[in-house]
């Protein structure tokens, strides 16, 4: 179900209308291009939650991205602003449709303002929630 998940969030997420590479540069735990994004789940943290047969599921996830020629504070800046911009367009779409689940919510986590990642100069992320939820009974 996670893999199923990945790949609608990457669809989803294809269409923000300023992404700044091509969708065939829009990989699932990639980053092995010069100029890329990436989505990554958190493996093993799925939050379920059963309350009178409504569950609810909490699927951690990040966005990577990297760019191996962004050289000056402006362009990696620039990076930064472009994973916020994500986050706050997602928080704003009507989400799409997923067999047997509604999606109630994207929302953007503590850390979800993009920042560098440690050991990788020119890749920042940002981390973000998908909320699920469906009746189980």
């Amino acid at each position: 179900m996670d893999t199923d998940i990945a790949i609608k969030l990457l669809e989803f997420i294809s269409v923000f209308p300023d992404l700044p590479i091509t969708k065939e540069l829009f990989l699932i735990d990639d980053l092995s291009k010069d100029k890329c994004m990436s989505l990554r789940m958190h493996e093993g943290t799925v939050l379920q939650q059963d309350i009178d047969g409504y569950k609810q599921i909490q699927y951690p996830f990040m966005l990577l991205y990297k760019d191996t020629s962004a050289k000056s504070p402006e362009d990696r800046s620039e990076m930064m602003a472009v994973l916020n911009k994500i986050g706050a367009w997602m928080e704003a779409q009507a989400l799409p449709k997923f067999p047997n689940m509604t999606w109630e919510q994207i929302s953007q986590t503590a850390y979800s303002s993009a920042s560098i990642m440690e050991k990788e100069e020119n890749t920042y992320i940002a981390g973000y929630t998908l909320i699920l939820s469906n009746l189980s009974n």
